[in-house]
């Protein structure tokens, strides 16, 4: 699933929390998108769930400059599609995000052990956490909705986010030959 999202701005609708283990995670290209399934949910039922809004990467390639944006490692459950873990990392520079990223496969590996989890399997969005508004909805039976309000969207967080894709753009076709042989930069 977050494959086909890869080098994508992206909402990721997920569980709260610093480390989420393993709970439902949900992307969407757009507001309007993230919204209208918001609609089918009661504010209660999204009490515990929080929006991040940011550039999907690949674990295998890290900026060296995170450009003021926060690393999210995601990890995906590959026995549960829809599944997977969220970890908010406190990284300021590569080197302590690619000691992260080697705890969560660890953890990974720890917690199923039957599945082979690597470097590919892990993802990291850089971007900042959204705030749910409550809104009228008829769709829903209690009648309120929780929707996130399209001009929250930083367009400053959103420019930052679009150097580290070009970025790592750069990096992909620098070291292309490398990372065919499965080697990460």
């Amino acid at each position: 699933m977050l494959h086909a999202f890869v080098d994508d701005m992206v909402l990721l609708l997920c569980p709260n929390g610093t480390y989420t283990d393993n709970g439902m995670i949900e992307l969407f290209r757009d507001v309007e998108s993230l919204n209208k399934h918001l609609q089918q949910y009661s504010e209660e039922e999204l009490e515990d769930h929080r929006v991040i809004h940011g550039l999907l990467t690949s674990a295998k390639i890290i900026p060296k400059d995170f450009r003021g944006l926060f690393p999210y490692i995601v990890v995906e459950d590959l026995m549960e599609p829809g599944q997977g873990t969220v970890i908010e990392t406190d990284a300021d520079v590569p080197q302590e995000l690619t000691a992260q990223i080697e705890k969560a496969i660890t953890k990974a590996v720890a917690t199923d052990p039957d599945v082979e989890y690597g470097i590919d399997e892990i993802f990291v969005i850089y971007g900042y956490e959204l705030t749910f508004n409550q809104v009228q909805c008829h769709e829903n039976p209690d009648g309120i909705a929780l929707s996130i309000d399209e001009f929250d969207l930083n367009d400053v967080q959103v420019s930052e986010a679009e150097q580290i894709g070009n970025e790592i753009s750069r990096l992909k076709y620098k070291h292309k030959d490398y990372l065919k042989r499965g080697a990460v930069v």
